[in-house]
């Protein structure tokens, strides 16, 4: 466990505090898939040391995600179904936070993870098709990771 003098922000969610290498980029690489990030949010809700964190709080923390754009990537079902999604990659920052700060080891997964993907795995949902547009090409929204739709 964490034994840092400084009073955390959130005393529900006292690991947000950490900082990871890259975050400040958005460029943090990711080392779960999603069918494994899901698994994880459902184990965090049924946790009662985080009982008091609502799903609205969640969304919040792990980058403002809409209701509808966390229903839609619980819904999924694969290793990389909602990986383009701004759950994946807000999701896997806020549980990797967790770890450290209760001092958890890496799992097995994460370290055959590591060595499969040594600069994290891809953010490209192999379920999604291209599409093409004729015309001007679409306005990118924002900067960085994709923020909302899955």
């Amino acid at each position: 466990t964490h034994t840092d003098e400084q009073e955390p922000a959130d005393p529900d969610l006292p690991f947000l505090s950490i900082s990871l290498p890259g975050e400040s980029t958005d460029s943090v690489p990711v080392y779960d898939s999603c069918d494994e990030l899901r698994r994880k949010i459902r184990a965090f809700f049924r946790n009662p040391k985080y009982s008091k964190v609502t799903q609205k709080k969640f969304r919040e923390a792990i980058g403002d995600v809409n209701a509808n754009t966390y229903r839609r990537f619980m819904e999924k079902k694969g290793e990389t179904a909602g990986a383009e999604c701004g759950m994946f990659y807000g999701s896997y920052v806020f549980f990797e936070k967790m770890r450290i700060w209760e001092g958890k080891a890496k799992g097995i997964r994460r370290v055959r993870s590591e060595i499969e993907f040594p600069h994290g795995r891809p953010m490209i949902d192999d379920n999604r098709r291209g599409v093409w547009v004729i015309g001007r090409a679409p306005a990118k929204r924002g900067g960085g990771r994709r923020k909302g739709w899955c």
